[in-house]
């Protein structure tokens, strides 16, 4: 199972612990964690995951943008083909933050039929609002389990 988790690339301060939580739900429950962003949400989920053991799949535009925390790295092109294959290597895509920068994730998540849940973020259309990062991936294992 591949989770993505999505968000800004500068992020604040709450945005950075609950992705830094959906990095270790993730990977307590024996999902890879699909990320896109260099740093921020990305950066912070990664981190994360690798403190619980987790596997982590980063995909960018170019090469430069690496982090210390990843495990497969897969260099996309320019910045919206990046954000097709975020989605596309995902069973499910968790958004934390209020970030206008994942709008184009959200729309292709919605498109392509995967669930997307989201935490401290604001009343999205298709996106289902959760209290905490481990609601968000309970939700999301609970969904990509059953449909497989």
């Amino acid at each position: 199972m591949q989770i993505a988790v999505i968000g800004p690339g500068k992020c604040s301060g709450d945005e950075w612990k609950a992705a830094f939580a959906t990095g270790q739900f993730i990977a307590r429950n024996n999902a890879m964690l699909v990320c896109g962003a260099h740093g921020g949400v990305g950066e912070a989920a990664a981190m994360g995951a690798r403190g619980d053991g987790g596997a982590i799949l980063k995909i960018a535009p170019k090469k430069g943008y690496r982090n210390q925390f990843l495990d497969f790295f897969v260099r996309a092109g320019i910045r919206q083909s990046r954000n097709m294959y975020v989605v596309q290597s995902s069973d499910a895509v968790i958004v934390v933050g209020n970030s206008y920068s994942a709008a184009p994730e959200i729309s292709l998540a919605l498109a392509m039929k995967r669930p997307v849940f989201g935490v401290n973020t604001r009343n999205i259309e298709g996106v289902v609002k959760c209290a905490t990062p481990k609601e968000a991936v309970e939700k999301a294992t609970g969904i990509t389990r059953s449909s497989c």
